[in-house]
């Protein structure tokens, strides 16, 4: 009876042995499982702290990708600081090129030298001539104007030289304003916008028009039409 009690507590014992032995198992694989789990907690922080200067690193880079992709504004150009000139119907507030003297024996003049007591849409009588006037009768001279349009371009053997663009021939216009000019035989001009000098010989030939008044006073026989130049 003794050794079947003794042997019943000899199992029992063992039984509960064997059971706290198996929750000593389960402890320690719970504090390796915590352990590991802890261990990996600390290093998530780390792992973050890579990944997010990782991604700055990128948004910094793709920013600046950005930036150079952006094109750059052109620079403007320098202004040299001058002015163009401003357009001017006066030959004398034209800018000229480089002057030249006329050809030999050509007297250099304006239309100031040869200017009268005339107005617009009036006749000529011969007291308004001037002592200037008479004495440039028959001489070679060189004088600047512009040419009066016309319907010819090219071949032209004839035509109305003016004193600026605002001056007229015909009906409002002023006679000593102007001059009636025909090329030598064998030569001829083209028409230009801008500011001519012509030579020749200037004559005093007063021309009536329809209206009755004098539309221009004086004649050139033209040698030579050239671009405008300034008086020497």
């Amino acid at each position: 009876m003794m050794r079947t009690v003794t042997t019943s507590l000899l199992l029992l014992a063992a039984l509960f042995g064997l059971t706290g032995c198996g929750d000593a198992g389960f402890d320690r694989d719970t504090n390796s499982t915590a352990t590991a789990a802890n261990a990996n907690r600390a290093t998530t922080p780390a792992e973050d702290n890579v990944a997010s200067e990782t991604e700055s690193a990128t948004a910094d880079s793709d920013a600046n990708d950005q930036v150079a992709a952006e094109p750059e504004p052109e620079p403007e150009p320098e202004s040299s600081g001058q002015q163009p000139p401003s357009a001017s119907n006066s030959i004398d507030h034209f800018l000229p090129p480089p002057s030249g003297r006329p050809s030999k024996g050509v007297v250099d003049i304006s239309f100031e030298d040869i200017r009268l007591p005339i107005q617009e849409d009036m006749v000529f009588r011969p007291f308004m001539l001037t002592d200037r006037a008479r004495e440039l009768d028959g001489k070679r001279i060189r004088i600047s104007g512009y040419m009066l349009p016309d319907t010819k371009t090219r071949g032209i053997t004839e035509f109305v030289l003016l004193k600026n663009t605002e001056c007229k021939f015909g009906p409002g216009g002023q006679a000593d304003h102007l001059l009636s000019v025909k090329m030598i035989p064998g030569e001829d001009t083209r028409f230009r916008d801008d500011p001519i000098s012509v030579e020749g010989t200037l004559i005093i030939k007063p021309f009536q028009g329809p209206d009755g008044n004098t539309w221009s006073i004086y004649d050139l026989t033209c040698e030579r039409v050239s671009r405008y130049q300034t008086r020497r």
